[in-house]
């Protein structure tokens, strides 16, 4: 039996002769062709010590993968094994045809253009590029789309959302964040109300670490905003939205919330 494996892979599972001929079988012989009759073929020998095994003394497997364009993606391939010792090779065991299939290749010749000068603001771009081309180029299949990606210098600022929910009316229940910035620091804000405002929270975050000896300084700036949950509040922490500011740019510690039941 034969699988495709990938689009220059197929899978090959055979059971071991069941005589081997007065002597031990040291190699396979496989051989794969885009014609049935193998007018036109490739071979490979490889060791049997090297064969995976699916159970022993039982079915046999070869990886057939290669760097060259000998296995062509979409194409029907024929594949077949013999059996070799030292005397000889056995006759062919053939499988059914097999078409190798995987991601198409990759487009050639990309060009972006835009306008350099406009009255208005420029909000569009053209890109431009060449289809794969030639046998096999599109993977064995139909290219049905392109993914196009683009990437910006501007900051895109990592938001934090913390959230408060309860189960039953909350009267005295205070919350409050932790920030470990590192193994050695880690500091916590004062406590707050469980409905407290974005404009509490946000102060409470910027003091974060703040002493009059030792200031942390572990956070310089942040915008927060709350949004009502139906039992409770979400607050959205958004850091390094600061135009010609590096600070808390980047990935960062999470928050870790903690809880004053009522008292």
């Amino acid at each position: 039996m034969a699988y495709a494996l990938a689009r220059n892979g197929i899978k090959i599972l055979f059971d071991p002769p069941v005589k081997d001929g007065g002597q031990p079988v040291d190699k396979y012989l496989f051989s794969w062709s885009t014609h049935g009759n193998f007018s036109i073929s490739n071979s490979v020998s490889v060791d049997a010590s090297s064969m995976d095994v699916l159970y022993p003394g039982d079915t046999l497997i070869y990886d057939l993968i290669l760097e060259n364009p000998s296995i062509i993606p979409g194409i029907p391939h024929f594949v077949r094994v013999q059996a070799v010792n030292i005397i000889g090779s056995s006759k062919a065991a053939d499988t059914d045809a097999i078409i190798p299939s995987g991601p198409p290749n990759a487009p050639k010749k990309v060009l972006l253009t835009t306008l350099s000068v406009d009255d208005l603001p420029m909000t569009e771009t053209t890109v431009e590029w060449k289809i794969p081309e030639g046998v096999g180029s599109d993977g064995g299949d139909n290219i049905d789309g392109y993914l196009i990606k683009w990437w910006s210098g501007r900051k895109s600022p990592e938001i934090q959302v913390v959230k408060l929910q309860y189960s039953s009316p909350l009267s005295e229940t205070a919350f409050s964040l932790s920030m470990s910035p590192s193994p050695q620091v880690k500091k916590e804000t004062s406590l707050l109300p469980w409905d407290a405002p974005a404009d509490l929270v946000r102060r409470a975050i910027i003091n974060l670490g703040w002493d009059e000896i030792d200031d942390q300084n572990i956070v310089q700036d942040v915008e927060v905003s709350r949004s009502s949950l139906t039992n409770g509040f979400a607050w959205s922490i958004t850091f390094g939205n600061n135009p010609g500011r590096d600070t808390n740019d980047g990935d960062q510690v999470l928050f870790t919330g903690n809880i004053v039941e009522n008292g």
